[in-house]
């Protein structure tokens, strides 16, 4: 297998298929790495694109444990609860009920002030948007490493009229 990588300026790749950035590559840079097999039987490309690395302890994949009541009664457990919450370090998050294979109920893009704790989750694009999502509010882990949303309520999911929550824990 012969790897490639273009344009050159900005990147380059291995013998074995390892891309490298330059450190002065401009974020947002475009580069479609090729994969030549066989020299010339088959032949991949990708896509890729060069981005800045979102700093957020919430990076990382949750499955919801608790929600929080609105009316100050204490957690409790949901009916359905969120079988995965995934923040990615190029700033999207996806909400899953029911993961399975690349599934995912609704994505977007997010933005987490580490100082105050401040999260937006802006939704781009779903298979079931819920209707009562509330996306904003606050995002915090604590000492044992619950990450805890308040103010924010991911939505009932799909089917399904949820207990009105006021945050989750994951």
């Amino acid at each position: 297998m012969t790897w490639s990588v273009t344009p050159t300026v900005g990147a380059s790749i291995s013998a074995q298929g390892l891309l490298g950035l330059d450190a002065g590559t401009p974020v947002g840079s475009q580069f479609v790495v090729t994969a030549d097999i066989e020299e010339g039987r088959r032949v991949l490309d990708l896509e890729v694109m060069a981005y800045e690395p979102v700093n957020s302890p919430l990076v990382g994949t949750w499955s919801e444990t608790l929600r929080i009541a609105c009316d100050g009664s204490g957690p409790f457990a949901p009916s359905q609860p969120v079988g995965e919450l995934r923040f990615l370090d190029n700033g999207d998050f996806r909400v899953t009920w029911t993961p399975l294979a690349a599934y995912v109920d609704y994505w977007g893009s997010f933005t987490h002030a580490i100082d105050t704790g401040a999260l937006v989750l802006t939704v781009s694009g779903g298979n079931e948007t819920p209707a009562d999502l509330d996306p904003v509010g606050m995002a915090a882990i604590t000492k044992d490493g619950t990450l805890v949303l308040t103010d924010v309520f991911l939505g009932s999911a799909p089917g399904e009229t949820a207990v009105p929550a006021c945050g989750h824990r994951f």
